[in-house]
Formats: structure tokens, C-alpha cells, sequence
């Protein structure tokens, strides 16, 4: 009942008919797409065969259907023999991609990598066979990807048959392009039928809208830049727009094709109705009779499919090149004239760009004619234009170089410099018309062009004799440029000691000449006989005697910036980074130097240096309040405790860095678990600065919780880690902490849970608001070597009262404090551990009143006590009578560089436990910590400000010292 197409090798190509009796003959008409059915109830049917053309292009290379079931592919610019694949089966549809062909057959589909350009390979086989029968309208494939599209629909496949996204549209699809994009990351545009065009990127899930047609789409394209989209409609209307404002650029009919230039965003081919139209910006339409579709414009190649043919038509840009330069549009002109024009349409563009002073266009195409003889030309040209001469004077150089002289003397005569139009018939000998212009110029030119003309007649290219003739005539200036130009110091040495001081203007001469000839020790004797001391100072800055211009400076402090700036740039190439600091500040260049502490931050960072940018954002905080002085606003407050606080953040990361990427570390399990708690508390949930791995920490404090019997902790920053990207070497650590942790019970070690020592509450492991109490909001104050939390309470004075007010009642004598209660019990809560031992106070109020280790009758620590847990935490006030019954060693005061910060007041609550403050940096230290790190390095561990064995807790002092210490 049925008739069906094969080819002669036997494949199944297509059904022709079905009948409803036996089919028993048919027969082909010879020369034409016609068969005839013959049936078994004496009937003959014809039916017509209607073959389209299956075909795909991109940049060079075009592949078509051919035989139903083979693949021709041809290089279209290169001579090579065409490819051909044989698929042996029903083609259906075929996409082509840089060296990426997709071949869509009846229920399979073929990825083939096609060989390179310069192979000399003849066959090629399947990348990728995938069984796969898709029920699509459209196919493109892509370097990773392949994408069809069905009505609305629009699926991306991955060469393994997997289905990786899925677009659906308001609209059924009429056409899509891919414009390019890296490999996996490339974008579609896409024309629907309600005249709607979105952009998809491959690797994103929503669609973009690019803008509205008013009919549907039948074809479209985008050029090379991205900023104009070429639209065909239903009713062959070519419409372009401008993107990024919709704009209707300009619309043409009788469209049924259309391709940009891929080398030349402005222009673009279309087709239709027998004739191929090419449209170049603004100009007018050029338009040639041509059969078939435009399909691809490259240069100045367009190329157009006649059913499987593709022709090459190469199209002559002379014209857009003419219409360009009529408009002075040279740029244009250039990239047209690079798709391909004459040797002498080269000249024309070079000659008109100099003309005009378009130096950059005149200089490439010079390139291009490789005109050795114009290059001259041009520096000149250039070099006078750097020194701001007038433009009419340029042209007027130019047409003199042209060879247009009478045209160039007028010019120069239009410009004012007769001068130059006498020079110029003077220089070619031409001494008639220069007396021409003699008339209009002054007694002077015209005196001089007479001794010119005397001069030629006598020249002897004697320069020293000339030198010393004009010498002998008193011209001094003419002898001294002599020297200068030969390079004869000694002579020039010799006719600025015959010069007296009033004679400046030979002697600022001769200086240029010393200077550009480095004569220093002659510089330095004329610029004494000027008396120039700013001079003076600028040479031993220029010959880096650096010596000599502070010395200087010490006697002369207005040329402090004069010599520090220079000074200071010198250091920094030879990596004194922290006298340079101290140089730039001496020079008032406090932005260069707040740069290059943050190029240095920035190099420390990259180079896991992080204690250094730690120390070097601190150092750019002081600068920040510094340089704001009397000043500073809000964003200068904002950025102080901004940089202070990634200070903070790149120091405490310096150990995690080390604990994790070095093989060794001295640290203990206890200062890794604080540290990676302090960054996780800030960080968690907030973006982390440059160089700082959030991963790097939540592993850290992963493995050191699960050291510590933190077992909650750890399962918590494993279940964080997992949405992380870690390294490979990690992974199987990683795996088996977590089957590890699935055996212990899912608590954390009371032992470990901190305490708030204002309020006294226990505390979670990690508060992911912030480094606080999770009641009273009291920043933890830690440690910087351990980061152990110390006792600190921090406290303000009233309102009325001053800082140095309340320091001063603070370093008086306390009045004698009633004898406390005897405590009854240890209160200090000790446990041992197999890797840790732990020393916890009593986790309460109530418990601590019990065991002694709190007074609630001290009036501070009723005030401390006394606040609200649902408000932001504010300082407890210290009133005249608790700051006097405060002893001074127990109270740490935290001053800033400028004094419109308020100072910050910290009372220790357990004086067993020391503590020392750092008065440069106001970071708090365990004395045993700060005395080890001291000890070692003779500085403070965080911000390297040295420190002397003098040096005590940093607490206030008492009232017999002259200074307190007021830090920064």
C-alpha cells in the first residue's frame, strides 16, 4: 500500500504515498521531480517530489545536503577540494558552528569535529552519536551544546543527549542566530512570532528582551558589535534598529535575506527579488542584479546561496571609501578602506587624513603604502602639534611637503607667520618670491632674509669657526646654540663665564644645554650665578643627590614637596616602602601615599602575605583620620573603621592560611577554633574582602571542632562547606570527618561555649550576627595572638562629663572597698580533655554571686547588669562614683588619631587574668602572649610598632607620670 523514496545504496530516505489497494509499479518522469503510482484497482496517481535545500554557514565555511543522505562541506576562500561525509541516511537538517557540524537524521544525531583550516585531512567521523528523535523546527549547535527549537519551546542539549535547559517563549519561534560567546557561555537571538526578539545566553536560565517588532519575524541578524539588529518580516521589510534605544535606524523593502559585515559594524547585504543591495551607514543604497540568498558579507566577499550553490560576489568599497572621506569621516574611511581598495585609494585617504591633521589615520595608512619618505613628515608634524602650533601652520607644512608651495605660503601668510612663507622660499632658494612676502613682513625678517642670502653665499660648514665668529660679534645666543647642538661643554663652559648675571636669558640657554647634556657640575655653576636656589634644588632632585637637597630642604622648607615627592618615588623603587610612607607625608602627598599602601595591601594579599596587609590597612586607616584632620565627615569615619576592620580580618587570616596550606604550624588547635569563630562570625554571611576563602575557614574550624568535641559546630560547617567550591586534596578529609561525626552525638562540649562578661550569659560557639553577646550585643574583645576572649567591659562617662575628666577621676586613689564576701567554692570550672584542657567561669549571674566571683553589689556591676536585651547595645555609664572606685590598672582607655573620635573606656573584670593594650594599634594582647611576641620580635604582634622593656599594661597610669598614654 505504500511508496516509498531510496537512494541506489539501499537507505531508506523518505514514504511518497499510501494507498488504500496494492501498489505494483512505479515509475519516475525522466527529468523532473515527478512519480507515478500504479495500483492494484487499475489506478495511477502522480505525485510531485519537493526536495528543500538543507544547508548551514558560518564565517567561511558552507555545508549542504547532498544525494538526501551526504554532507558537502566547502572552504569558501580557499581552493581546497570540498569535504564529503557520507551519513547514509536521511538527512533532515544540518548546523554548522566553527569546527562543530550537527547533523540531524531520522532518529539519530551526528556531532562531527571538522579538521582545521590548514588540514589536510579528507574524511572525519562522529564526535558524538546520539540515538535521540526530537520533534523540533530549528537546530543549532554550538561548542558545547546543541540547541532546537519547537513552537515556543527552545531546549539545550549537551553532546551526551542530556537535556541542560529549557527556555519557553510567549510566542512561537521563527528564527534563531547565534552570534558567539566563549565555548559553553554563547548567546542566541531569537525572533518570535509576535515580532518580539530576546537574547538567551546558553548558560542562563532567563531570556533577555532585546526589543519589539511590529510584525512578525522571518529572518534577522545582529552585527559584529552588538549594538544594531537587522529585522525581516513577513512582508520582506528589512528593518534595522539601534539596540540599546530601539531605534528605527532605517527600513528597507523587497527584503528576503540579510547579513552584516562581519569585518565593518555599519554595513550590511540583503537580498531580494533577483538584485543583492548593500547598505553602508547613512549612504545611499547600491544595488546590483544577483540570483539567490544572501548568506554570509565578510570584507568585501558576500555570499549567496542559488539552491545548493553558493557564489562568492566580491564587492568594491571605493565608493563607501569616496563618500566617507567627503564627509570627513577618516576613521570610517580607514576601516573601509582596510576591507579592500586600490593602492592609490590608499594614497588619497593618507594625503586628506594629513591634510586634515588625522595623524593617527594618516600614519596607518603610510603603513599600508609603506611611504618611507612621508614618515618624516609626520613626526614633524606631530612634534609641532605636541607643542601647540597652530593647525594652519601644520596644513601649510604639508602642502609645502606636497609640493604646493605658493599654496602653502599663502596659508602661512593666513595664519600671520609670513616668517614662515619667507623660510620656506628661503630654504628652497627661491629668494624672488620670498622678497614677495619681504613686503608685508617687518624691517627685522626682511634684514634677515637678506643676511640668509648673504649666509648661503659664504657658507663653509665651519661650526666651529661659525661659533666663534658669532662670539667675536657679540651674538652670543647663535654660539651657544652651536655648542649646545654639537655637545662641546667646555666651550659652552667657557662663554657662560663671559656672561654677567644680568645676562639671563643666554645663560638660561646655556643651563638647558648643561641640563640636556647632564653637565651637572656646569649646571650647578650657572644656576649659582642666577641665584637660583629653586633650580639649584630641582638639579641635585634631577641627579638624585639626595644628600645635598634635604640639606637644603632643612634651610628651606618651602621646597619640602619640591624634594620629597621625588624623594619618596625613588624610595618606593627600591622597596623602602615605609620611609617613603614617612617621605610622602612630608611632602603633603597624602593620597600617593594612601595609594600605595593600598597597592601594597593589594600585592601582600596576592601574594598570601596577609599579617602584612593586615598591618598595612591599619597604617592606611591612621592616614584616612590623619589627613581629614579638624575636618572629617562621615565617609572618612566609614572608611577608618572600614579599613581597621579588614586590618583585623586579613591578620586573623593569616594563621587559618598557615594552618591550612603549610605543612607545619606551632599554633594550637584552641587558637585556630577562636580564630576561624572570630572570621566565620563576621563573615559567614557577609562578602568576604579580596584573598580571604570563607571555605578555607568553615575547614579550619571543621576540623579543629571535631579536635575540641565541638560536634554540632562541626556538622554545621560541613554542611556550610558543601555549597563551597574545595580543593581536591581536601575532599577525602572532608569525607571522612563527615562519616566520623555521624558517630558522635550532635552537641558541642559545654566546656567550650563562651561567656559573656558583661551580662554573664552563655553564648553559642559562632553567632553568625557578629562577634557579640547574643543578649546584651557586647562585642567580644579577644586576644590578638590567641583570640581567647578577654574579661573586658566597656564603659562610657556621662554625658557632661569629659574623657580627660573621667580619666583623671580614674587615676585617683580608690577609696578603701569593703571586704568581699568569702567565696565558697572555686569558681573557676576546670575539665581535662584527651587533646585540650579547658578553664571555664560559672555561666551566670546567680552562679556567680553564689561562688564569690561576682559582686552585684559594687554599683558598676549593678550598672553593668542593668540593660535591655532586645535594644542595641549601648556602653554602661560609669557616674564620678564608680569611676573613682575604679582601680586605674584594671581601666584601659582606647585613643584615635583624631580627636573628634571618642575615646573608648574597658574595665577588666577579672584582674587575675592580665592584660596588655597596644597604644598604637588599640588591640588588646594576653601578657603572656604580648611578653613571648615581644620577646621575639621586640614589637607588638599585630601592627610591628616597636616596643621597649619599658613598656607597661597599657592601662591609665597613675597621676605621677607626665603623659598618659593617649596611643596613636
Amino acid at each position: 500500500h505504500k511508496a516509498s523514496l531510496w537512494t541506489k545504496e539501499g537507505v531508506k530516505l523518505t514514504p511518497i504515498a499510501t494507498q488504500d489497494e496494492w501498489v505494483w509499479a512505479c515509475a519516475p518522469r525522466p527529468n523532473a521531480n515527478f512519480v507515478a503510482v500504479g495500483c492494484n484497482d487499475g489506478s495511477i496517481t502522480m505525485h510531485q517530489l519537493t526536495f528543500a535545500t538543507v544547508h548551514a554557514l558560518h564565517e567561511n565555511r558552507f555545508a549542504h545536503r547532498d544525494f538526501m543522505s551526504d554532507i558537502i562541506v566547502t572552504a569558501l576562500d580557499d581552493e581546497r577540494p570540498p569535504l564529503r561525509i557520507r551519513c547514509k541516511d536521511y538527512v533532515k537538517k544540518i548546523s554548522l558552528y566553527k569546527d562543530r557540524l550537527a547533523v540531524q537524521l531520522p532518529q539519530k544525531l551526528y556531532i562531527y569535529a571538522l579538521p582545521a583550516e590548514d588540514s589536510q585531512e579528507t574524511s572525519v567521523r562522529p564526535r558524538e552519536k546520539l540515538s535521540i528523535s526530537l520533534d523540533y523546527s530549528l537546530l543549532q549547535v554550538a561548542a558545547l551544546h546543541f540547541v532546537v527549537c519547537h513552537e515556543r519551546k527552545l531546549q539545550l542539549y549537551t553532546f551526551r543527549g542530556v537535556r541542560a535547559r529549557e527556555w519557553h517563549m510567549d510566542k512561537a519561534i521563527r528564527c534563531m542566530k547565534l552570534f558567539g560567546g566563549a565555548a559553553g557561555r554563547e548567546g542566541l537571538i531569537v525572533g518570535l512570532e509576535d515580532g518580539q526578539v530576546l537574547k538567551v545566553f546558553i548558560d542562563n536560565s532567563f531570556s533577555m528582551p532585546l526589543l519589539k517588532h511590529t510584525e512578525p519575524i522571518k529572518c534577522l541578524d545582529i552585527n559584529a558589535a552588538r549594538d544594531k539588529l537587522a529585522v525581516i518580516d513577513d512582508f520582506s521589510v528589512l528593518t534595522v534598529y539601534e539596540i540599546a534605544t530601539s531605534t528605527v535606524l532605517y527600513t528597507e523593502r523587497d527584503a528576503s535575506s540579510v547579513a552584516w559585515n562581519t569585518q565593518l559594524d555599519d554595513m550590511l547585504a540583503f537580498s531580494g527579488t533577483g538584485t543583492l543591495s548593500i547598505k553602508t551607514g547613512e549612504f545611499p543604497l547600491h544595488t546590483q542584479r544577483q540570483q539567490g540568498e544572501v548568506v554570509g558579507f565578510s570584507g568585501i566577499k558576500i555570499f549567496c546561496q542559488h539552491f545548493v550553490a553558493v557564489q562568492t560576489v566580491e564587492v568594491p568599497q571605493s565608493a563607501s571609501l569616496y563618500r566617507y572621506l567627503e564627509k570627513k569621516d577618516f576613521n570610517a574611511a580607514y576601516t573601509v578602506a582596510c576591507l579592500g581598495v586600490s593602492d592609490e585609494d590608499w594614497r588619497m585617504l593618507a594625503m586628506d587624513a594629513l591634510k586634515a591633521l588625522q595623524l593617527d589615520v594618516a600614519r596607518k595608512s603610510l603603513v599600508r603604502l609603506r611611504d618611507a619618505r612621508y614618515f618624516t613628515l609626520l613626526k614633524h608634524v606631530e612634534s609641532e602639534r605636541k607643542a601647540g602650533t597652530d593647525e594652519q601652520v601644520l596644513i601649510a607644512t604639508v602642502l609645502a611637503y606636497q609640493g604646493k608651495y605658493q599654496e602653502a605660503a599663502r596659508m602661512y601668510a593666513k595664519a600671520n607667520r609670513v616668517d614662515k612663507a619667507i623660510e620656506l622660499f628661503t630654504d628652497l632658494r627661491m629668494w624672488d618670491a620670498a622678497k614677495q612676502y619681504s613686503h608685508n613682513a617687518s624691517g627685522e625678517q626682511a634684514q634677515e632674509l637678506v643676511r640668509k642670502q648673504a649666509a648661503w653665499a659664504e657658507e663653509t660648514q665651519d661650526m666651529g669657526a661659525a661659533s666663534e665668529t658669532y662670539i667675536a660679534a657679540g651674538d652670543y645666543m647663535k654660539a651657544i646654540h652651536i655648542l649646545g647642538e654639537q655637545g662641546w661643554t667646555n666651550k659652552l663652559a667657557d662663554v657662560s663665564r663671559k656672561l654677567t648675571k644680568n645676562d639671563t636669558a643666554e645663560l638660561r640657554a646655556c643651563l638647558g644645554y648643561f641640563e640636556k647634556l647632564k653637565a651637572h657640575a656646569f649646571t650647578k655653576e650657572v644656576l649659582l650665578k642666577l641665584d637660583d636656589v629653586q633650580g639649584l634644588v630641582g638639579l641635585h632632585v634631577a641627579s638624585e643627590n639626595w644628600e645635598e637637597a634635604l640639606a637644603m630642604v632643612k634651610q628651606k622648607s618651602e621646597f619640602a614637596p619640591q624634594v620629597y615627592l621625588p624623594y619618596a618615588r625613588w624610595l618606593v623603587e627600591r622597596d623602602r616602602f615605609d620611609e617613603a610612607h614617612e617621605a610622602f607625608k612630608k611632602a603633603g602627598r597624602g593620597g600617593e601615599s594612601a595609594r600605595m599602601l593600598q597597592s601594597l595591601t593589594h600585592n601582600a594579599v596576592v601574594e598570601h602575605r596577609f599579617a602584612d596587609a593586615g598591618r598595612y590597612l591599619w597604617t592606611l586607616a591612621k592616614e584616612t583620620l590623619v589627613r581629614a584632620a579638624d575636618a572629617a565627615d562621615a565617609a572618612t569615619y566609614t572608611a577608618f573603621w572600614e579599613n581597621r576592620q579588614r586590618s583585623d580580618y586579613y591578620f586573623a587570616y593569616n594563621s587559618i592560611y598557615k594552618f591550612t596550606d603549610e605543612p607545619f604550624t606551632a599554633l594550637t588547635p584552641d587558637t585556630i577554633f577562636n580564630i576561624s569563630r572570630f572570621l566565620l562570625s563576621w563573615l559567614l554571611k557577609e562578602e568576604v574582602p579580596y584573598g580571604i576563602s570563607k571555605a578555607y575557614c568553615m575547614f579550619a574550624l571543621a576540623k579543629q571542632a571535631r579536635t575540641l568535641n565541638a560536634n554540632k559546630l562541626a556538622r554545621f560547617m560541613l554542611d556550610k562547606l558543601a555549597h563551597y567550591k574545595i580543593p581536591m586534596a581536601w575532599q577525602d578529609q572532608v569525607d571522612v570527618f563527615a562519616l566520623s561525626l555521624r558517630a558522635r552525638p550532635c552537641n558541642d562540649a559545654e566546656e567550650l561555649l563562651p561567656s559573656c562578661y558583661r551580662c554573664q550569659t552563655v553564648n553559642p560557639l559562632l553567632n553568625q550576627n557578629g562577634d557579640k553577646c547574643v543578649t546584651c550585643g557586647h562585642p567580644f574583645l579577644r586576644s590578638f595572638c590567641s583570640f581567647e576572649i578577654l574579661p573586658l567591659v566597656r564603659f562610657t562617662p556621662p554625658p557632661h562629663m569629659s574623657d580627660d575628666e573621667a580619666v583623671a577621676l580614674i587615676r585617683r586613689e580608690p577609696p578603701p572597698r569593703r571586704p568581699k564576701r568569702a567565696a565558697t567554692a572555686n569558681p573557676w570550672r576546670q575539665q581535662e580533655g584527651r587533646d585540650v584542657q579547658t578553664l571555664a567561669l560559672a555561666g551566670d549571674v546567680d552562679a556567680a554571686e553564689e561562688v564569690g566571683a561576682l559582686d552585684i553589689d559594687e554599683p558598676f556591676t549593678k550598672a553593668m547588669l542593668d540593660f535591655d536585651p532586645s535594644a542595641d547595645f549601648t556602653p554602661t555609664v560609669a557616674d564620678a562614683e564608680m569611676l573613682n572606685e575604679m582601680e586605674r590598672s584594671e581601666v584601659y582607655v582606647l585613643s584615635w588619631p583624631q580627636r573628634s573620635v571618642p575615646k573608648e573606656f574597658y574595665r577588666n573584670m577579672i584582674p587575675d587574668v592580665p592584660v596588655v593594650l597596644c597604644h598604637s594599634c588599640n588591640h588588646f594582647f594576653h601578657e603572656e602572649d604580648w611578653e613571648f611576641a615581644v620577646m621575639q620580635k621586640g614589637a607588638c604582634p599585630f601592627c610591628a610598632e616597636k616596643i621597649d622593656a619599658s613598656y607597661g599594661s597599657g592601662a591609665v597610669e597613675p597621676e605621677s607620670r607626665d603623659t598618659e598614654p593617649t596611643g596613636l
